[in-house]
């Protein structure tokens, strides 16, 4: 059976006749389909409203196509088709005798004849003076609730077809279930890049997003700026608190930080007590305003049963680097240089470079050669800043294995040149290839080969900035109570007490933060797991000093 069909005013074909029951099913099945296939590959939701739109003015062969969605003001442009002054993101009231406003006093749809309208209806001065002579408007019902309406709008001098209601009404009920899946679809992709916790984005959309920022800033010759924030002393509060107490401080201070940093800065979890704030246009001065401010509303922030805490930030644009890497890397440092200047403070990267040299900086009796010292440290955070599971892991090391040491009897000057040489434990790392460090899945015996010379080349770094005894401990920290480790081979007591503590500070950190290729284990399955390793991997007495300093 042919059908005869001619053109209708908004490009596409309509039937000869509106009484063609088969051209009309064909035309809803083809409008019906297309819409699908946006939802199916994945179209953002404001691309499917626009697509109904137009397959509204389509079906109904008429010149303009709205959806609208329900907000407490009205209603709400969506999605349009076709010329007319109902611009996305404009909000009409849902009072008056149109269209759109029957369908959601009702939840059905109406006809309307606009030039029926008295002039004082608020939709007689919208709809009139663009020359729509008719409308017609059908509910859009999501998950049971009334969510829109669409609209099928008409210049035209001859009424809408007598069937126009129940068609729109048919259309919108399979629209409804597109938009349904569009919005889950975008929920799903939303939910992806946010930190279930704190509901900042997490640290995968943080660097999709600073690199392209960097990118755009770096080719437009536009200002950008880089927070990294700290809470500090956060694992007290877990120790002291319990996690979930934790949990519900890294909430209040993202939510405080959030509320204040508006609308200059996006907040990131990077890390499990820090945050990043990206700054697009501001200098690092501006910056540090809003660094400033995002301390302040940390340490404010009030909410029974949490415990005060305070925070550190340090603050880098792109004078300080040229790269999003190079960027952390600078705020990194600054941070880390204000919390050895004594927390609770906001630190440029200039700032920080002046502090390490001034008094107020890191004390001198733990630190034989500040300067340089500095230099390489600031390398260990550089290193460290590549994986976000490793942010952080050397001070959480020097806290932890200097507590050891307290608990084993160690000296304070002792324990401060042991915690000296936590922080920068790691630094041989700089060594070797990033796709070693950053690889999902077991290394090769190559590889793996390759990953054991950074305990050497740590030693080689640090031996002109530290003493004898702390670059033995820097390259003996991956040595075995049993011989088994490297990269000598020493067992027992050959090796030196301050590598067999830190060997174990090191692997409880690792066991409880969590690595690419293994899940973080609770902190009694991790203290566990060394025990039944002690005497094996592990030095007893190193095992026995960690079991003192942990709570518990």
């Amino acid at each position: 059976m042919s059908v005869a069909l001619t053109a209708d005013t908004t490009g596409a074909t309509a039937p000869a006749s509106h009484g063609d029951d088969l051209a009309r099913l064909v035309i809803e099945q083809d409008a019906l389909l297309r819409v699908a296939r946006a939802v199916a590959s994945g179209a953002h939701p404001e691309v499917v409203f626009a697509l109904v739109a137009q397959e509204v003015a389509r079906i109904m062969c008429v010149e303009a196509g709205i959806v609208w969605q329900y907000c407490p003001e009205g209603s709400r442009v969506v999605g349009t088709h076709g010329e007319h002054g109902s611009q996305l993101g404009v909000v009409f009231p849902t009072t008056g005798e149109g269209a759109v406003a029957i369908t959601a006093r009702t939840g059905r749809p109406a006809r309307v004849d606009y030039r029926a309208i008295p002039a004082a209806d608020p939709t007689a001065a919208r709809v009139v003076s663009q020359g729509y002579t008719g409308g017609v408007a059908a509910p859009l019902v999501i998950n049971g609730r009334p969510w829109g309406a669409v609209l099928a709008a008409t210049t035209g001098d001859e009424s809408l077809p007598n069937d126009a209601e129940s068609r729109l009404m048919h259309f919108a009920e399979l629209a409804s279930l597109a938009i349904a899946n569009a919005q889950a679809r975008e929920e799903l992709t939303l939910r992806a890049t946010i930190d279930d916790l704190t509901e900042s984005i997490n640290q995968g959309e943080f660097q999709r997003r600073i690199d392209g920022l960097v990118d755009d800033a770096i080719g437009g010759g536009a200002p950008l700026s880089l927070v990294v924030v700290d809470l500090d002393h956060f694992k007290r509060v877990n120790d002291d608190f319990g996690h979930q107490v934790g949990d519900r401080v890294l909430r209040s201070a993202a939510r405080a930080m959030s509320g204040v940093i508006r609308p200059e800065g996006t907040l990131a979890r990077v890390g499990g007590e820090e945050f990043a704030i990206i700054l697009p246009g501001l200098d690092v001065d501006a910056a540090a305003r809003v660094a400033e401010r995002a301390r302040h509303a940390g340490a404010r922030m009030s909410e029974p049963g949490l415990p005060p805490v305070t925070a550190s930030a340090g603050v880098a644009d792109l004078a300080d680097a040229r790269s999003a890497d190079q960027l952390f890397a600078a705020a990194d440092r600054a941070l880390y240089l204000a919390k050895e200047s004594g927390r609770n403070r906001v630190m440029t990267v200039a700032a920080a470079t002046a502090a390490s040299g001034m008094a107020g900086g890191p004390d001198p009796a733990a630190v034989e050669s500040p300067g340089p010292l500095a230099a390489v440290r600031a390398l260990a955070v550089a290193v460290e800043a590549k994986d976000p599971a490793t942010r952080r892991h050397s001070e959480r090391v020097a806290d932890l294995v200097g507590r050891m040491a307290a608990s084993a009897g160690w000296a304070a000057r002792d324990i401060d040149a042991l915690r000296e040489c936590a922080l920068v434990h790691d630094v041989g790392k700089i060594g070797v290839p990033d796709a070693l460090l950053l690889k999902r899945g077991p290394l090769s015996a190559d590889e793996y080969e390759q990953v054991k010379a950074h305990a050497p080349i740590g030693a080689q770094i640090v031996r002109e900035l530290l003493g004898p005894r702390q670059t033995a401990w820097v390259r003996h920290h991956h040595e075995r109570h049993d011989g088994a480790g490297y990269p000598d081979g020493l067992g027992g007591d050959e090796i030196p007490a301050g590598a067999r503590l830190l060997a174990v500070a090191d692997a409880n950190d690792v066991m409880t933060t969590g690595r690419s290729y293994a899940a973080a284990r609770t902190p009694a399955d991790a203290m566990a797991e060394v025990r039944a390793m002690a005497g094996t991997q592990f030095s007893p007495d190193a095992v026995r000093a960690l079991g003192d300093a942990l709570p518990g």
